[in-house]
């Protein structure tokens, strides 16, 4: 009975240390490029109210091109953008995607209208479709060279939050440079 108990013990202790050493290297798959993009700007200089972060130190895989889209993109005017298939029919949020060899390898959906007053949110800023902003784009179009993003953060007066503002640093990230689109 004893070596019974002692061969358990073993076992939860080995499965309990490998899944701390399977989280500790692979803690930064698990989250989410809008929780790296507010943990950036969280640890930078508190006087600076806008900050340039550049992708490409907060993402962990490879990527050629990305796209962050406005809510009002359904799945097929998104591919019609891309110039790829795209796996998910978007019933309203801001859609960051990213491709390496033609092929989507990581794509994340944000709230447009925020849904937990408890947190911190990433708010993508874009221009209105049927009155086009000329200083914000449709949606931004992005490569590993020209990755870095404009982020201001903004607090809540009403909640006990911020809202972190991307948007591009610049024209070439717009719409109109992605040589992709199918039109």
């Amino acid at each position: 009975m004893v070596e019974k108990k002692s061969n358990i013990l073993g076992y939860v202790l080995f499965v309990a240390t490998l899944v701390m050493v399977v989280s500790y290297f692979f803690k930064d798959s698990w989250v989410s490029i809008e929780e790296k993009i507010i943990e950036a700007v969280r640890t930078a200089p508190k006087e600076e109210r806008v900050y340039n972060i550049d992708l490409n130190n907060v993402i962990n895989f490879s990527w050629q091109r990305a796209y962050f889209f406005h809510y009002t993109y359904t799945r097929k005017s998104i591919e019609q953008e891309i110039g790829i298939p795209f796996p998910y029919d978007n019933d309203g949020g801001y859609v960051s995607i990213f491709i390496n060899n033609d092929k989507v390898v990581h794509w994340e959906v944000y709230p447009a209208i925020p849904y937990d007053q408890k947190r911190d949110q990433l708010w993508i800023v874009f221009g209105n479709a049927e009155n086009h902003d000329p200083y914000h784009p449709y949606y931004y179009y992005l490569t590993p060279d020209n990755a870095v993003l404009s982020v201001e953060r903004e607090l809540s007066a009403i909640h006990s939050f911020s809202y972190y503002t991307l948007s591009p640093s610049n024209e070439n990230q717009w719409d109109e440079s992605n040589p992709y689109r199918q039109r």
